[in-house]
Formats: structure tokens, sequence, C-alpha cells
């Protein structure tokens, strides 16, 4: 959740050595977020006051509006028929909020496998006469 973000900067702050956290979805998903640009994370959190509202980001800030819409596209265009499209388009839009809004955290999934792999969705902007078409593309690492 962005109260999750907002937490692990405030602990890095008060512990530089804190970098991560681990999150556990109601799913069963384990995640973590990792603090991956110390100075973009410190820069970001001083947007605490504008962005948080409660456990979410505010949904008529400039972030809460990006979450929606990247929510809304994973939920209606890439995840509709999957059964679990609740929670992978909520992921993939956390994942596309950090990358955009250069929080300097990753969020990471644990696989099969039991190793946490980095989920980074980039959003782009392909016709600038059409700023509010948004495409989303995961890059593989």
């Amino acid at each position: 959740s962005a109260k999750d973000i907002y937490e692990l900067l405030e602990d890095n702050l008060s512990n530089s050595n804190f970098q991560g956290a681990f999150v556990a979805a109601s799913n069963g998903d384990q995640y973590t977020i990792t603090i991956t640009d110390p100075a973009k994370a410190t820069a970001f959190f001083n947007t605490k006051s504008m962005y948080l509202d409660g456990t979410k980001w505010k949904e008529d800030s400039e972030i809460g509006k990006a979450f929606r819409k990247a929510y809304n596209h994973f939920l209606d265009d890439m995840y509709a028929q999957n059964p679990n499209k609740t929670n992978l388009s909520y992921e993939m839009a956390m994942a596309a909020v950090l990358n955009e809004f250069n929080v300097g955290v990753t969020l990471d999934k644990k696989d099969t496998n039991g190793n946490f792999k980095p989920i980074v969705v980039n959003t782009t902007i392909p016709n600038p006469n059409k700023p509010k078409k948004k495409v989303y593309t995961q890059d593989c690492l």
C-alpha cells in the first residue's frame, strides 16, 4: 500500500541501514519493497502530506489519479479474464507509479522458486497530442 511505502521511507530516514521491508498480500503473495535510490526516496518522502490518505494514495492527487488510471488499464485491458485480476492490477499499478513518480523504491514479488523479482512498469505517452493516453510496459529484469 501507499502507507507501506511511506513507512519504509520513514524507517530508512531514522536508520539508514534499513533498506527494505516484506509485505504479504491478502491472497498470500509475498513482496518486498526496497529502496533502490536513496536520494529519490528521501525527496519523495516530503510528498507524504500531498499524496497519502490513510493507507492509500489520495485519489485527487497526481499520483492517486495515475494509480487509478494504471489500475483500471490493467484490470480492464490486461487481466480482464484472469481470476486474480484485482491483485495483479494493483501490483502493476503500484509498480507503475513507483517508477513514474521517481520514488526511489522498487516492488519485488516472490516467484515460485522463492526468489524476489523486481516488478518495473514504465509509463509512456506515445503521442504528445494525446497526453491522457498512456502506455504501460513491464521491463523484464
